[in-house]
């Protein structure tokens, strides 16, 4: 029983290739229009491949949470910058300052726990 396209010799020995170079499993395989599983499989059965020189994927959500940090702290700086406007505070009544004042404190204290 067939089970789906056969595809080129040439295809699949750039996808070997791209493998090898480094290249995402997925991207490879959206670049050459062939199913991801196709290209696993592909690699687990050529002996060309030498699986220790295949990158491991990049670990991609520390590096997010990092970027979300870094921004969600510059914005919580502006933040700060804003607060001190006295035009700004005055158009605040006690119980907004109090939050305020409550909220911000909260965040500043649990960003120093962190460290």
């Amino acid at each position: 029983m067939a089970r789906g396209v056969r595809h080129p010799a040439e295809t699949r020995s750039a996808v070997i290739a791209a493998i090898m170079a480094g290249e995402d499993l997925v991207n490879v395989a959206r670049t050459f229009d062939v199913p991801a599983r196709t290209v696993r499989h592909w690699v687990q059965v050529s002996p060309d491949v030498c699986r220790a020189s295949i990158p491991k994927k990049r670990a991609v959500l520390p590096e997010l949470v990092s970027d979300y940090l870094t921004s969600s702290l510059e914005t919580l700086t502006e933040h700060a910058h804003l607060m001190c406007d006295p035009a700004w505070l005055g158009q605040l009544n006690a119980r907004e300052l109090a939050l305020l004042h409550g909220r911000t404190f909260d965040r500043a204290f649990r960003i120093l726990e962190a460290q």
